[in-house]
């Protein structure tokens, strides 16, 4: 992954990180996924927080979008407590993983302000997608990125190979 794509994410979410995880837990708490009945608004908030905070963590020390790697291991960890701990409480799987999936609009608003930022829009930035998408959706994701790739064809060679092709396109002739 170049130095820049991978400066874009961890700017999403450094840049302001208080004002994203406000907005994360707001539009967690206005879901109709959210059980008040298991878990309160200040247990939402850390778990939020702490989230946010591992995954800024593995984006600051490592240089590889591969959850599997060494650089992520504290954020699986997170993921798997966070899945036994909500099935405990009484916690649908579906439930549980609406948590991470959520900071998902949050997180592209944040991407869509720094396209429209002069200093940050030229930044060629790749997409990762677990599965296929709507082509409404993805029309909307190439909007913020130079290429969408599919999850099974993600390797180190695949990006770079992507952000060559942004870059090369963005060379004036």
């Amino acid at each position: 992954m170049s130095p820049g794509a991978h400066a874009t994410l961890r700017d999403a979410i450094a840049k302001d990180q208080d004002e994203l995880l406000a907005r994360w837990v707001e539009l967690q708490l206005a879901a109709t996924t959210l059980r008040r009945d298991l878990m309160n608004d200040v247990e939402l908030r850390g778990e939020s927080r702490r989230f946010i905070g591992l995954l800024q963590t593995a984006l600051d020390s490592g240089t590889s979008p591969d959850v599997r790697r060494t650089e992520w291991s504290d954020v699986r960890d997170f993921v798997a407590d966070l899945s036994r701990s909500r099935a405990r409480l009484g916690f649908s799987p579906s439930e549980t993983a609406t948590f991470v999936f959520s900071l998902k609009q949050p997180l592209f608003e944040r991407l869509r302000a720094l396209k429209r930022d002069p200093a940050t829009r030229d930044i060629p930035v790749v997409i990762v997608s677990a599965g296929t998408l709507p082509a409404d959706e993805r029309e909307a994701l190439l909007e913020l990125a130079c290429d969408l790739l599919p999850k099974e064809l993600l390797s180190r060679e695949c990006v770079r190979a992507a952000l060559d092709g942004a870059l090369a396109r963005e060379e004036p002739p």
